[in-house]
């Protein structure tokens, strides 16, 4: 994970996808209380960032991409994590903060 994030800061300016895709391992493991802590790192870390839909000015399409997939992988990710910890109404709540955020860039 250290060359895929230091390539991706020297691409992006930022690891959020790094640590989305590092939260989703540790899901996979069965340590969803560790892969919470990515998922929300990434989270705050997005706030309020959105897929742009409107452009003046060619977009940078690889940056909203990651940006995007960075997004939608912590928010599935933390719908995950509350299945797996039996918190189905925040799993509900997460899965539908993902959809959302889709829905927004179509």
């Amino acid at each position: 994970m250290i060359l895929s994030e230091a390539l991706e800061v020297d691409a992006f300016g930022t690891n959020v996808n790094t640590r989305a895709l590092r939260g989703e391992a540790k899901l996979w493991q069965g340590r969803p209380e560790a892969a919470i802590q990515d998922f929300v790192s990434v989270i705050r870390g997005l706030e309020d960032w959105r897929m742009p839909t409107l452009f003046v000015f060619w977009p940078d399409v690889a940056h909203n991409v990651a940006m995007t997939r960075a997004h939608f992988r912590s928010y599935l990710g933390m719908a995950g994590a509350m299945l797996l910890t039996g918190d189905y109404a925040q799993a509900e709540t997460w899965a539908q903060s993902a959809e959302d955020l889709i829905s927004e860039a179509y």
